[in-house]
């Protein structure tokens, strides 16, 4: 938990663009109602009601999308990285004691939940090792700004 914390601290000043996300697919209404709810999971007082509050946080972020993408499907490529910006955006306290407790005590989550909860272990995964090669949507020296380190010439890229 502490880990995961730290690591959404340090990347505080990533953006939808970081994440080659299309300005879009974004419902930044919903995205900070969602995120909003999501910081409170640990609330709940069954590992079904973290399940269900967890699923229908990423359904409505994904349902929102959708709309807004005009007739295109949605596929892991577009709903992730949506994914991962709401996760860091809300930083719901004890998130990885409340995934632990849920997969300890609902052993086969399958359909929809099963495939939020293989999602959120991935946004989780990603804030915690993301390298500046995984955000296509950074300015040049924008990494090293951001997190206190010297320019990179040009040249060495």
């Amino acid at each position: 938990d502490v880990c995961f914390t730290a690591a959404c601290t340090k990347f505080k000043w990533l953006h939808p663009r970081h994440m080659g996300i299309p300005e879009k697919l974004i419902d930044y209404h919903q995205k900070k109602t969602v995120a909003r709810e999501l910081a409170h999971i640990a609330d709940k007082r069954t590992p079904q009601d973290m399940l269900s509050a967890l699923h229908s946080c990423y359904r409505r972020i994904v349902d929102a999308a959708s709309l807004r993408r005009e007739g295109s499907d949605m596929g892991a490529d577009d709903t992730l990285p949506l994914w991962i910006m709401v996760v860091h955006e809300a930083q719901p306290k004890r998130f990885l004691s409340v995934l632990r407790f849920i997969e300890t005590f609902i052993q086969r989550s399958k359909g929809e939940e099963g495939y939020c909860l293989s999602n959120t272990r991935a946004a989780i995964q990603f804030l915690q090792e993301v390298r500046k090669a995984d955000l296509p949507g950074l300015k040049p020296n924008e990494w090293e700004q951001e997190l206190g380190l010297p320019p990179v010439s040009p040249e060495a890229g």
